[in-house]
């Protein structure tokens, strides 16, 4: 059995049946990590593969005018980036590991082929693609409108839910500056909130742990969330 067969079906690509069939796809693959800080591939880069999320958290990242950088999705475990690519246009965005990531290469040339003789393959990666075009809408809506106080509450929620490891009693909290870039507030704004956020003890630091990890009043920042 090729070595990347079950970790491929595991993350959900495709099917083992599907990945059986495609055996010069599954000998051209390769595998690589990234350190925290390290970017998977820039804004504007041409690619020859898409890039399959084994392990770590990814943050995709715009330029704007202004000069200010913006966080516009995160990516974790089984994610699939670079699907643009697939019409054979430039990264619109960069890649940046936030911890250390494990990715899979699979290449474009094999991938391509499916147009032709799998269409119900390429099909499936187009779904995947319409499936973040919506994520994106809901980042935008959920994180760039309201309060800062219920930004911060909407994004800390999502922080909860998004990590599968922590639990759902905890949630590990991203830098000051990432979680601003995220919400287009300066650190200075977000920091006060989860100040206040501690000192109400709607976040509660967890002792003896890392210092971004807390347990939380998940119905207090729900109602926070509204505003």
């Amino acid at each position: 059995m090729n070595a990347y067969l079950q970790a491929l079906t595991d993350l959900d690509f495709l099917s083992a049946e599907a990945l059986e069939s495609q055996p010069a796809l599954l000998q051209a693959i390769s595998q690589t990590t990234c350190q925290p800080g390290e970017a998977l591939f820039h804004d504007n880069d041409e690619s020859d593969c898409l890039y399959l999320v084994a392990s770590g958290l990814v943050k995709m990242m715009t330029q704007l005018p202004n000069g200010r950088t913006r966080i516009v999705r995160l990516h974790r475990r089984g994610a699939l980036l670079g699907l643009n690519a697939l019409l054979e246009k430039a990264h619109d965005h960069t890649a940046i590991a936030i911890d250390e990531v494990e990715v899979y290469l699979l290449p474009l040339a094999e991938i391509m082929q499916w147009k032709e003789t799998q269409p119900e393959l390429y099909t499936h990666l187009m779904e995947k693609w319409y499936d973040y075009l919506n994520y994106a809408d809901t980042w935008i809506t959920d994180f760039s409108t309201g309060s800062v106080k219920g930004r911060v509450a909407r994004l800390i929620n999502f922080l909860a839910c998004f990590d599968e490891a922590t639990g759902p009693k905890v949630v590990e909290l991203l830098t000051t500056d990432e979680m601003a870039e995220i919400l287009g507030v300066t650190p200075e704004s977000v920091s006060r909130v989860v100040a206040e956020l501690k000192r109400e003890n709607i976040l509660r630091a967890i002792e003896n742990n890392v210092e971004s990890l807390f347990t939380f009043d998940k119905d207090s920042l729900q109602e926070l969330a509204q505003g």
